[in-house]
């Protein structure tokens, strides 16, 4: 972290601002947020890359709004031939539209206690549980992001109805296959010894040419990709790509990168957690190998799930939620005074909805394989 960001946050939580403007204020503010905001992306943003919803007139829209959405098929018609002194026909397409509308994921930030003095026997310290406190805030609110996504993509009815109609509307072009090996789906799942990778890539790929497209990258989970390298018929045909490093970071097979998903977790209360409370208030006991705490968002009965996509099928649009909010691309921090006890208070909070472009450029594969460590 750079000395001007530990300036911004003895300044914005633990005294108070140096006598700049306001305008300059709301910028280290602001700053600060974009700064921790990148501390922990989800994964699924890789193909939801995340910008502003708007309505017309490009007015940023908040939580309150009906964003509508219009779409249109491509009628893919070819031109006639015609002799030079004919006239064309007026050309129309069908076209429709969704309306969608925001949700808020809000956190509790750092609460500032004017009784509580920083001295020379604990410099920083405040500072340090404040920072802290302010970097789980939105790892939650990230985390939420992900989970909304995961669901989103797995087109859980009930949460995608939460946003919009846009399953009533292309629920039918939705693609999914399982590993049971009935007909028209995946022979057997990727942790059989005897599962053809190669030839499920090229069939899913076979269907997603009739859309236009060719698959250039796959999510799958831990247990599948163990599964994949144990897979004597590509072991000497797998190819990894690289960073910096020279650390293998994904894996290539025909052509489709396929991008492991770890650490895509959360903790949910149970009723022998240590804290009872809503669920997502977490549980608050380590996790170990042999009990795990840990609810895996790609994952359904101890089954791990994947996504097959051309590249990027949508956006993750944000929302306004507050009038002072600047950018509805970062989290929104707000402070409030209690005059009696004299504490000043803290949140942070963040307004979003997904959105599948074309959902026809989305496969799903269920039951890719059984979750080892469970």
């Amino acid at each position: 972290m750079t000395e001007s960001y530990i300036g911004i946050y003895n300044q914005l939580l633990n005294t108070v601002y140096a006598n700049y403007l306001p305008r300059m204020r709301k910028e280290a503010e602001q700053d600060l947020f974009q700064f921790y905001d990148d501390l922990w992306r989800p994964h699924l943003q890789d193909i939801y890359p995340r910008s502003v919803a708007t309505l017309s007139g490009g007015q940023v829209a908040t939580l309150n709004d009906q964003v509508p959405v219009a779409f249109a098929a491509d009628s893919q018609y070819m031109a006639r031939k015609m002799d030079r002194g004919e006239r064309t026909l007026p050309r129309g397409y069908g076209e429709d539209r969704m309306t969608m509308q925001g949700a808020m994921f809000k956190e509790n930030g750092p609460t500032l206690d004017p009784f509580e003095f920083e001295t020379e026997t604990k410099p920083g310290l405040l500072a340090r549980r404040n920072q802290t406190l302010v970097t789980n805030a939105i790892k939650a609110i990230e985390r939420r992001i992900e989970f909304e996504l995961v669901g989103y993509t797995k087109q859980t009815p009930a949460l995608m109805n939460s946003y919009g109609n846009q399953l009533d509307k292309l629920g039918g072009r939705f693609k999914t296959f399982n590993t049971g090996g009935t007909p028209g789906n995946l022979a057997m799942p990727w942790d059989n010894a005897a599962a053809d990778v190669i030839d499920d890539i090229n069939f899913m790929n076979l269907h997603m040419n009739e859309m236009g497209e060719d698959i250039k990258m796959g999510f799958i989970g831990p247990a599948t990709a163990y599964g994949i390298q144990k897979n004597a018929a590509i072991r000497d045909l797998i190819k990894y790509h690289f960073d910096l490093l020279a650390v293998p970071i994904a894996t290539t097979i025909q052509g489709v990168t396929l991008k492991k998903v770890i650490g895509q977790t959360y903790k949910e209360d149970a009723v022998n957690a240590n804290r009872i409370g809503y669920p997502g208030f977490g549980e608050t006991r380590v996790d170990n190998y042999t009990t795990r705490r840990k609810i895996k968002m790609m994952v359904t009965s101890d089954k791990e799930w994947g996504i097959f996509v051309p590249g990027p099928i949508g956006q993750t649009y944000a929302v306004k939620t507050h009038s002072k909010q600047g950018n509805a691309m970062v989290p929104y921090g707000h402070t409030w005074d209690d005059n009696e006890l004299e504490y000043k208070y803290s949140s942070l909070q963040f307004g979003m909805f997904p959105f599948i472009d074309d959902p026809a450029k989305l496969i799903v594969v269920e039951d890719m394989a059984s979750c080892v460590v469970v």
